[in-house]
């Protein structure tokens, strides 16, 4: 996305995990009766495709890529080495000098009918090579299913794709990553490209395995679309075709119309993530943004933010009086930011419990007020007996938060982002947007969305403040509020890839992924 942010031919892809994909598969071929083979021919094609597109593009023309090529196939004995078996064969009819490394002799029916083709192709089959020898290698040692850590000789064969010099394609996903959750079991192919069919497996998302996917292709091989409704709750990501999601302005309209967002933040000696949340959400629609900070912010927010209307509380008020105050504003709201800067005060505590008990909008819980939530059974309580009629609440932790939220680990969370986001959402009905280099938005019902816009630029100060201003402006926007989480994180990392082809991803700061969204928006208007 940083290369050109106006390219927009991409559409929203579901993402399956190693289970789901196997019953795609299960269903096309057993119920729908689409033959294995069909579906392996044309897998094969897909892979033998990509392959020479490369040799074309790198060597300008078809008869010196022709020359040039030396390409090995490193195949197991299930399916995924016949995919690459067979693409082989079909480099090797196209004139291409393609052989056929394979760990075992026999293996899957697939595999072993495969095989005889190819040698009956007169394809060079050996189960001994020197992978230097050549400068193409098709990875289709393991696909999905692989359970347990690579060792012995396979662990051997993945260290030398690895050390070659070799551009490597992988069938699938990359031989060792586990297709669900992105880990590397023991090691892992890394790929420059990565061929997968029918829909992208999770694991080449998900860190580690996004870094050893290389650049993921999707091929259409027929697979029955009644198969793919067969699976349930599968996982999803944006492309930018789903800004026209976006609800468009209206010509007869007027402030009230895009919503009233009340942003509690601030504290003391914190006043910069109150400015940064106010300011995204008007940037990203909000008709209104009020700012009910600390006192000792009132110049700096009034100054960054002219438009925003302005109310604060003093270290001394009383809890009536400030219960009374915040009645008023929530009365005022139609969706309603608290965390961002707010420090864990006693005066925040009781804002944070205020908001749990009487926010009848939608809530965006962010930052201390979630450190607050998470060192409080009384507050966890409340947001877990809450009712859920009445408001929907977006929780937006870093792993780091909802460690502590979770009263775990950061790395059990690392190795298990679907599952603690699903989990937390499920048992305090909330929208839970887990933020880490793949953020997970999951709901109560267990529906995930898997962000891939961003880069590592917006690891920075301040950006997690932009992203709930952002979330706030979906929702006042007219988006529900599990749909304005996930397009808010979408286009929060859109924005910040549009900075980072402009600033690159070291010199960023947090208000450039502002502008970035700004001008992506605008961008997109233009081009309608």
């Amino acid at each position: 996305m940083t290369e050109n942010v106006t390219e927009w031919r991409l559409t929203m892809q579901y993402l399956l995990n190693e289970r789901q994909a196997r019953k795609v598969d299960d269903v096309t071929i057993s119920k729908i009766g689409i033959p294995s083979m069909v579906l392996m021919e044309r897998a094969a094609l897909s892979v033998a495709s990509a392959v020479e597109k490369y040799l074309r593009k790198t060597y300008a023309s078809a008869d010196k890529a022709m020359k040039k090529a030396r390409i090995i196939a490193v195949c197991g004995s299930g399916n995924n080495g016949a995919d690459a078996v067979a693409a082989a064969r079909i480099l090797h009819e196209r004139g291409y000098a393609a052989d056929v490394f394979v760990m075992r002799k026999t293996g899957s029916d697939e595999f072993n009918a495969q095989l005889g083709i190819a040698k009956a192709s007169g394809v060079k089959i050996f189960n001994k090579v020197r992978l230097t020898e050549y400068n193409i290698i098709i990875d289709g040692l393991f696909g999905i299913g692989i359970s347990r850590n690579i060792e012995g000789r396979y662990e051997q064969v993945v260290t030398q794709i690895n050390a070659s010099d070799a551009w490597v394609l992988s069938v699938d996903i990359p031989s060792g990553i586990n297709a669900s959750d992105g880990r590397i079991m023991g090691t892992a192919v890394k790929a420059n490209k990565t061929v997968t069919f029918g829909c992208v497996k999770i694991g080449s998302v998900l860190y580690p395995g996004a870094e050893y996917s290389g650049k993921v292709k999707v091929e259409d091989i027929g697979f029955a679309g009644a198969a793919l409704n067969a699976v349930r709750n599968k996982a999803f990501t944006y492309s930018v075709e789903d800004l026209e999601r976006i609800p468009k302005r209206k010509a007869y309209s007027n402030k009230g119309t895009y919503g009233r967002v009340l942003v509690i933040a601030g504290s003391f000696s914190m006043g910069g993530a109150a400015s940064l949340a106010a300011l995204s959400a008007y940037r990203n629609g909000a008709g209104l943004v009020k700012v009910f900070t600390h006192e000792n912010q009132r110049v700096a927010v009034q100054k960054n933010i002219p438009e925003a209307i302005v109310e604060t509380y003093r270290d001394v008020e009383t809890q009536e009086d400030l219960e009374s105050r915040l009645k008023k504003e929530l009365e005022w709201a139609t969706c309603v930011i608290i965390g961002p800067g707010l420090a864990k005060t006693q005066i925040a505590v009781c804002m944070t419990r205020y908001i749990l008990m009487n926010s009848s909008v939608t809530t965006i819980v962010d930052a201390d007020a979630l450190n607050i939530i998470a060192e409080d059974k009384e507050l966890k309580n409340l947001l877990a007996c809450r009712n859920t009629e009445e408001a929907d609440f977006i929780l937006t932790p870093h792993i780091g938060e909802m460690a502590r939220l979770a009263g775990t680990s950061v790395a059990s969370i690392q190795g298990r982002l679907i599952q603690t986001a699903v989990s937390f959402a499920s048992r305090y009905k909330v929208i839970c947007v887990l933020k880490d280099a793949r953020t997970i938005v999951a709901d109560s019902k267990k529906t995930v969305y898997i962000n891939t816009s961003g880069n590592s630029g917006m690891a920075t100060g301040g950006s997690g403040d932009v992203l709930t201003g952002v979330i706030a402006g979906m929702s006042v926007s007219g988006l529900n509020a599990y749909e304005a989480a996930c397009m808010g994180v979408f286009l929060h990392g859109l924005g910040g890839d549009y900075a980072a082809s402009r600033r690159g991803e070291h010199g960023m700061k947090a208000g450039d992924i502002i502008d970035g969204i700004t001008n992506l928006m605008a961008a997109a208007q233009n081009r309608k």
